[in-house]
């Protein structure tokens, strides 16, 4: 078999599906969101001490200090994730599905593309809120993240995974 043929999606329609209200607010929020941030980080850069948060453990306790300057690597992987899925949320015809059939096509389309909305969204707030609170570390005003963040992060995310399997393992 060759994996390096569209074999798998050349059968697939293409379908012009307009993003819904909900998706559209989601590209848009997530974008403000990242944008924010990185304006907030431009505010707050002179008041910075030169020891920043690097790492978290899981009790979200700082277990490494690094230079202030890596308070740009979340706002930028966030954005450098924020936007493949963003392009990649164009073409739900080349992802790979469960039960996928012509009959089925529209609907599993719009599925994984909410999946896709969500996630966006839910990385640029959680980059954007681990940034800010990083930044109140820095500068005393925090003490750690919390006990909480990390299993409301894999919670919200591993969940929604869930939650889209269960609706297309159920789709005929």
């Amino acid at each position: 078999m060759d994996y390096n043929s569209n074999k798998f999606t050349e059968n697939r329609p293409k379908l012009d599906i307009p993003f819904t209200p909900l998706q559209k607010l989601s590209t848009i929020v997530s974008f403000l969101l990242l944008i924010g941030c990185i304006v907030y980080i431009i505010i707050e850069w002179p008041t910075l001490p030169d020891k920043f948060p690097g790492h978290f453990n899981a009790a979200g306790e700082v277990d490494r200090w690094g230079s202030k300057t890596e308070v740009w690597l979340l706002p930028t992987i966030g954005f450098l994730l924020w936007l493949p899925l963003t392009i990649l949320e164009k073409y739900p015809h080349i992802y790979n599905y469960i039960n996928f059939i012509e009959q089925n096509a529209e609907i599993q389309y719009k599925y994984a593309r909410s999946l896709l909305s969500f996630m966006k969204f839910f990385i640029a707030f959680s980059f954007c809120y681990i940034s800010v609170q990083s930044i109140q570390i820095a500068k005393g005003s925090e003490f750690g993240l919390g006990v909480w963040e990390l299993p409301i992060f894999f919670g919200a995310i591993f969940g929604s995974i869930a939650v889209y399997l269960f609706k297309v393992i159920r789709l005929k």
